[in-house]
């Protein structure tokens, strides 16, 4: 579970940077493999919430976590989908 935190702390951490950067009109790379960190916190958090091997309470975690996000690229419509899913 920590995991999942850890990803939200980094998903703040690039949002953060982005802001700085925008405000000095420099840009640092914060990507990995020409993708920004935040967009793959939210795809792997996406990924483990519907992952079915993951238990409930993991699954629980990481929803909380995207809730957190407060990013509208988190879909509620995808995260509906896996709360009927059970």
């Amino acid at each position: 579970m920590r995991a999942a935190y850890f990803l939200r702390q980094a998903y703040e951490t690039a949002i953060r940077n982005k802001d700085d950067d925008d405000d000095e009109n420099k840009s640092h790379g914060h990507e990995i493999n020409n993708k920004a960190v935040d967009e793959i916190v939210i795809e792997t958090l996406s990924q483990g919430l519907s992952n079915p091997k993951h238990g409930s309470l993991l699954r629980h975690e990481f929803a909380y976590v995207m809730g957190q996000l407060r990013d509208e690229r988190v879909s509620l419509k995808n995260v509906r989908c896996m709360m009927h899913d059970e």
